[in-house]
């Protein structure tokens, strides 16, 4: 069995071109298929997050800019534990989140008012089970 090296791979051996990319993909397919599936989703928006970094904005989706903005749903537990702790006043402030004035700022107009309320359970179901989000 070959020897197992974490990624990144780069600068493991010398290699050039094609032997090189070959290398870091296969890497990269068995790092995929060891993935547990509750992480499955998580892995899979940050490396399309990773792969817009490169993309001219006028060539990405509504969608791609969205998943920019979130930014990865996962921190890692070092990273958050290595965060200073802020208050939420704080917090809200450098967020710029602001008080809700009336109930009514808080009503979606999302959703076509001709849908039934099952489409709308059917539709955030899908949502969830295809984006991992919702």
């Amino acid at each position: 069995m070959p020897e197992r090296h974490p990624l990144p791979v780069a600068g493991r051996r010398k290699a050039t071109g094609t032997e090189e990319n070959v290398d870091v993909k296969d890497e990269l397919h068995r790092v995929v298929d060891e993935l547990a599936e509750e992480r499955v989703s998580v892995t899979l928006a940050y490396l399309r997050t990773l792969l817009m970094e490169g993309m001219p904005a006028d060539q990405q989706t509504a969608d791609d800019r969205l998943a920019r903005r979130m930014g990865p749903r996962l921190i890692l537990g070092r990273d958050f534990r290595a965060a200073p702790e802020t208050d939420l006043p704080t917090l809200l402030a450098g967020q710029g989140v602001k008080p809700v004035a009336t109930f009514d700022v808080l009503l979606g107009d999302f959703w076509p008012e001709d849908k039934t309320v099952d489409e709308f359970i059917v539709a955030v179901h899908r949502w969830r089970r295809d984006d991992g989000c919702a």
